[in-house]
């Protein structure tokens, strides 16, 4: 069940990227320092088949891939629950990185940019209750939630 939760969640955090890159200015700028085919790679569990989402950068913004690929940027959480966590909102990516539960594998420097775009996102998806919470500080949302989703 958490397997197919964070499956949901990750889809609607790629959707709100893909939105806020078309009517957010922070999130545009800070995709568009991304080099075109970084992709970065969320995974969800351990092991060799867990599951994942992949979110390539490309010259037209973002796509979802079906594979991981040599080279890609992989959060990979240390167990399912620690991965619902985070997905559904209960922890932050920050608080997640500083309780070390996950490994990255690649670029920390567009990690950070990848986390900053997190940030946003879910200050759109999320309650403001919510964000407190979970975000250092709440950004402002430059669309009402309803829109994002």
């Amino acid at each position: 069940m958490k397997n197919t939760i964070c499956k949901i969640f990750a889809h609607f955090l790629y959707r709100g990227m893909k939105v806020l890159y078309k009517k957010d200015e922070r999130v545009k700028k800070e995709i568009d320092q991304i080099k075109n085919g970084t992709c970065f790679v969320l995974k969800f569990d351990l092991p060799e088949k867990a599951s994942f989402i992949a979110i390539e950068k490309t010259e037209k913004g973002l796509k979802k891939r079906k594979e991981i690929r040599k080279g890609d940027i992989v959060i990979t959480f240390k167990s399912l629950d620690l991965a619902f966590k985070v997905i559904t909102g209960q922890k932050g990516l920050c608080q997640s990185y500083a309780e070390h539960d996950f490994m990255l594998d690649g670029n920390i420097y567009d990690t950070m940019g990848f986390t900053r775009i997190v940030e946003l996102v879910e200050a759109h998806l999320f309650s403001k209750k919510r964000c407190s919470k979970i975000l250092r500080e709440v950004p402002k949302r430059s669309i009402c939630m309803f829109s994002t989703y």
